[in-house]
């Protein structure tokens, strides 16, 4: 189980980073971020970094053979949460989620089939 964690984690805690400074609250406010800075960070990071962390998890998963059902259940499952906390529509979901998943899917297989 130990060997699970770190493959279920990076994708939610990168995910609960980008929700947060996402808002404009004490640590925007004290980072001086405007409300333009923090709409951009929203958007890059469901675009660019939660994917991206999808493609290294994938990638740890399959250096370290572990199951890639759990983790990416466990991180699609968190990205879920987070958005529909922040009012995604139904249709950006799906779509969004298929995107982390394919991104998840490169990475494994990719590592997985260099492996061999």
């Amino acid at each position: 189980m130990k060997k699970n964690i770190l493959g279920a984690l990076l994708p939610l805690l990168t995910m609960i980073i980008i929700f947060v400074l996402s808002f404009e609250n004490i640590i925007t406010n004290n980072l001086g971020l405007s409300e333009m800075d923090i709409k951009g960070i929203l958007i890059s990071g469901v675009v660019l970094y939660i994917p991206v962390t999808f493609l290294v998890d994938g990638i740890i998963c399959a250096k370290k053979q572990i199951n890639w059902k759990i983790p990416v259940l466990i991180s699609l499952l968190g990205s879920v949460v987070i958005m529909m906390y922040l009012r995604f529509d139904s249709t950006e979901m799906t779509l969004y989620l298929s995107y982390y998943f394919m991104s998840y899917c490169i990475g494994y297989w990719i590592t997985s089939a260099m492996k061999k």
